[in-house]
């Protein structure tokens, strides 16, 4: 669970992606994910996105009162 960046869905399928940058599809939906996962932790960010707070580094505005997050580099923390 501490080594999950995201999940996401595409083209019915859904895909598990690590910290350290690896993405693995996985037979689980995201609502399966959101129900095991601590909400503490994770949230679903959007209706195919579910993402480790951890990881986001920043919260921009974006048209019609929507977000874009930013995520930290897997590759490199400090940015």
């Amino acid at each position: 669970c501490e080594d999950i960046r995201l999940i996401y869905a595409e083209k019915r399928r859904t895909f598990l992606v690590t910290l350290e940058g690896k993405t693995y599809p996985t037979h689980f939906s995201l609502i399966q994910f959101e129900q095991r996962l601590p909400a503490s932790v994770f949230f679903r960010c959007h209706r195919n996105y579910i993402v480790n707070i951890d990881e986001v580094r920043q919260i921009e505005p974006w048209f019609n009162h929507q977000y874009v997050l930013i995520l930290l580099d897997a590759l490199n923390p400090h940015l």
